[in-house]
Formats: C-alpha cells, sequence, structure tokens
C-alpha cells in the first residue's frame, strides 16, 4: 500500500492504534484519536519511500544546517505511531519504534545547537535523556500539509504545531512531540511502567484489536477538535454524540481489506448511524475529484469505495471494501 496515499485515506477517519503493549505506557492520557502502520508489513516500495521520508523531514526541520551531511541514525523500523488528542488536528505525539543510534543523534544535534539558536538541547528525567527542541519550518510545513495555507495565521497554531520536542526514549523509541515538552517530560517518567496513561476506553478498545494488520485505528466519541466543532454542521456535532468509538483495519494480501466499526452508544441509534454511514461513502465519492485530480487515482478509489459492503448488527455498523494489492499499488506510482 501507497504511505502517501494510506495517510490520506485514514485522514478522513483520523484513527489509529499503538500496537506493541510494551510501548502504550507512552501515549498521552489525553490521547482519543491514534494511528499506526506496522511498517515490515507494508511492501518494500513503501518501506523505502517512508525511510526516504523520515530523512526528508530530519533534513528539513530539524538539522537543516547540516544539509547532506544530516542523516537520521534510525534503522529496522518496525511501527509509527501517531497519538492526536482531537481528530482535525495535526498536533500530536508521534512514536517510531526501531533501533536508534543516540550517540550519532546527539552529536548532530550538537552541531546544529552550535550553529543555530533555533535549536535547544535539554536533559530532562532520571536517568536524564537529551531533549531536543527545534522551531518548525513554517514554509516547509505548509508544503507538507497544502490545506493549513487555508487556516488563518492566527488560527493555525490551534490545529498545527510551530515547534518540535524529539527525544529518545528508549533503545528502540524515538518520540517526537508536536504538542509541546511536557508530553516528553510525562513520557520520560513513564519509563519502566506498565500501567496506561491512556483512558480505560481507549485502552480497551486498543488491546482488542489485532496488531497483524498493515494498519488499524480507534477514534473515540469526543475527539472531535473544539475549533472544528465550532464550524461543523449540526448533522457532524450529532454524529459524535451519537457513538462510542469508531476502529479501523486494513488488511494487506492480494487483495487489500478495509473493515471500519462503528459502535453506537445503544441499539436505537443503529439504523441512523447505518444511514450516516451510507450517506457519508456517498459524500466521500462526490468528493473524489477534488481529493483526487488524476483521473488514474480517482478510478482506483472510486473502485474501492463501490466495494464498500454496510452491515449493521444493533448497536455496531460494520464497513467492509476491498480491492486488488495490483491496483492499491499503482496510487503509489502515480505521477500526482
Amino acid at each position: 500500500m501507497s504511505l502517501r496515499i494510506g495517510a490520506l485515506v485514514l485522514l478522513g477517519w483520523s484513527v489509529s492504534l499503538f500496537a506493541d503493549s510494551g510501548h502504550l505506557r507512552y501515549l498521552p492520557s489525553d490521547t482519543k484519536a491514534l494511528l499506526t502502520i506496522q511498517f515490515p508489513n507494508l511492501a518494500e516500495v513503501e518501506r523505502t519511500a517512508g525511510l526516504e521520508l523520515f530523512q526528508q523531514l530530519y533534513r528539513t526541520h530539524l538539522a537543516s544546517e547540516l544539509g547532506e551531511e544530516a542523516k537520521l541514525p534510525l534503522t529496522e523500523v518496525s511501527s509509527v505511531v501517531i497519538a492526536m488528542p482531537y481528530a482535525g488536528s495535526i498536533n500530536g505525539v508521534i512514536f517510531v519504534t526501531g533501533k536508534v543510534d543516540r550517540t550519532v543523534l546527539d552529536q548532530q544535534m550538537q552541531r546544529v545547537a552550535k550553529s543555530s539558536n533555533a535549536l535547544t538541547i535539554e536533559r530532562l528525567g532520571s536517568p536524564p535523556v537529551a531533549v531536543y527542541t527545534r522551531t518548525l519550518n513554517e514554509k516547509a510545513l505548509l508544503e507538507l500539509v497544502p490545506p493549513l495555507e487555508k487556516v488563518p495565521p492566527r488560527f493555525r497554531r490551534l490545529v498545527a504545531p510551530y515547534e518540535a520536542h524529539v527525544a529518545v526514549l528508549d533503545d528502540s523509541t524515538l518520540m517526537t512531540s508536536l504538542s509541546g515538552k511536557k508530553q516528553i517530560e510525562r513520557a520520560l517518567r513513564a519509563r519502566g511502567s506498565n500501567r496506561l496513561r491512556v483512558s480505560e476506553e481507549l485502552g480497551s478498545v486498543i488491546k482488542k484489536l489485532p496488531t497483524r494488520d498493515v494498519t488499524t485505528g480507534v477514534m473515540l466519541e469526543d475527539c472531535l477538535h473544539p475549533g472544528l466543532a465550532l464550524v461543523a454542521d449540526d448533522a457532524v456535532r450529532e454524529t459524535f454524540t451519537q457513538l462510542d468509538y469508531i476502529t479501523l483495519r486494513i488488511i494487506g494480501g492480494e487483495m487489500v481489506q478495509f473493515l471500519v466499526e462503528v459502535q453506537g452508544k445503544s441499539s436505537d441509534l443503529g439504523p441512523i448511524l447505518e444511514k450516516k454511514a451510507r450517506s457519508g461513502l456517498d459524500a466521500l465519492h462526490g468528493l473524489l475529484p477534488t481529493l483526487f485530480p488524476d483521473p488514474n487515482k480517482r478510478a482506483i478509489i472510486e473502485q474501492l469505495i463501490k466495494s464498500f459492503v454496510i452491515e449493521r448488527k444493533d448497536d455496531r455498523i460494520t464497513l467492509k471494501g476491498r480491492i486488488a494489492e495490483r491496483e492499491w499499488r499503482k496510487l503509489s506510482t502515480s505521477t500526482n
């Protein structure tokens, strides 16, 4: 599956899951929306593209002063996890699990700090860990997330970060916080603990989801960003009061499967949520020309949308769609 297109589809659901229970302790207590990609389950071309993206982000936002010498010392990536307090915001925290060479990373960060006051280094926690704080390159951020340009500058900080805080929590976990340094500090205090800091509801949903999928996700009822709630229509706001959670699974194979489950608050809301699910697919279909100007991409996504079957059992709505992997992979090779 294409990392880029998969992210676009998942962004519509604004959901995720952190698969490795050993790392669940690092998730912020205010997490309401999660996104996890199991890196080894991606096709080789997507893994390569993902590693290139990591390096690009590192050179652009954290170590731009080093030019081509800036190389993120990260190998054997196993998962990428995004935890957000609200859907509709790119603030949150990102965990990348793999092998991180702390010594090389610190050497590069020391060089950057000496040549620029845009990056600062602190040692926090016990035992102490280096925390690197860097003001983000707004121009590069807008290029990475074009829709942000439509947000007035004075409101942009409500939904987008202006600085990043980076730390290596342990031998296999690189954490980036786009929600302030406090999230790094709290994660450092969670080292050595197996206690979950997320809500009991979120924790129970996460633990039920399988880890063998390419991507798994969860979104809670109250995760709509307050800013979006102010401008959203009544139907959208109402929907978030009618459900307990939404989960998503993307399962790899010759046929890539998409499974979405909407858990309603009561059985009498089942028919209402089923109708909204059907309307949502219709609305997404109508947006395809805007979301996917490339007719080749649009045809593939249209094929996926048409494949969805919606089922209802009491208070639970299930949406099942699938598409041939050979077709899905074409999305990553399209020109646009």
